[in-house]
């Protein structure tokens, strides 16, 4: 299904963590599945810092705690 496969994508993004992975993460932290966006809050608090902060601010926001955990 579309959500397992974004997941495991968001995954491997996370993995990553790097200037090429930053805008699908960044689309990732705004996906219905709450796997998906605490995927990209992780990725994104790997990649090289400051530009994700204020995302990673909103994904401290997002109502799963798995989310703001990996934010």
């Amino acid at each position: 299904n579309d959500s397992a496969l974004r997941q495991q994508a968001a995954r491997a993004l996370a993995l990553l963590a790097t200037e090429d992975a930053r805008t699908p993460l960044l689309r990732a932290l705004t996906h219905p599945d709450a796997v998906v966006r605490a995927r990209g809050a992780e990725g994104l608090g790997r990649t090289p810092p400051p530009a994700e902060v204020p995302a990673l601010c909103l994904a401290l926001e997002d109502p799963d705690f798995h989310v703001r955990a990996r934010a």
